[in-house]
């Protein structure tokens, strides 16, 4: 998620996405079993690594350089971001409690 939003839409960056490839643009959503979850898990870090390098070279008000179907600042890009990853980790605790044995659910 990360490496569109800072990468290609923020910088306007070439930057491949991990895991996607010509056939299949969100192979990552799809199957996951081609890769280890340690490669998995290193390549986020690394992706969220220098989306903070390059949103804290920025300031707040930098707007996207991608023209079409939108312009974005860096101050909304940073809520989307928190938005988003406090849905996912919302989602995470709901399953986590679903398949917890201990709450008797």
């Amino acid at each position: 998620m990360g490496v569109w939003w800072f990468d290609v839409v923020l910088l306007d960056a070439a930057t491949p996405l991990p895991f996607s490839s010509d056939d299949d643009r969100d192979a990552e959503l799809h199957d996951f079993s081609f890769a280890a979850p340690e490669e998995v898990a290193a390549t986020s870090r690394a992706a969220c690594e220098r989306s903070y390098q390059n949103a804290a070279s920025l300031p707040l008000d930098s707007v996207t350089p991608r023209t079409g179907r939108f312009t974005i600042d860096l101050r909304c890009l940073d809520a989307h971001m928190i938005e988003g990853y406090a849905r996912h980790n919302g989602h995470a605790d709901l399953l986590g409690e679903v398949i917890d044995t201990a709450t008797g659910l």
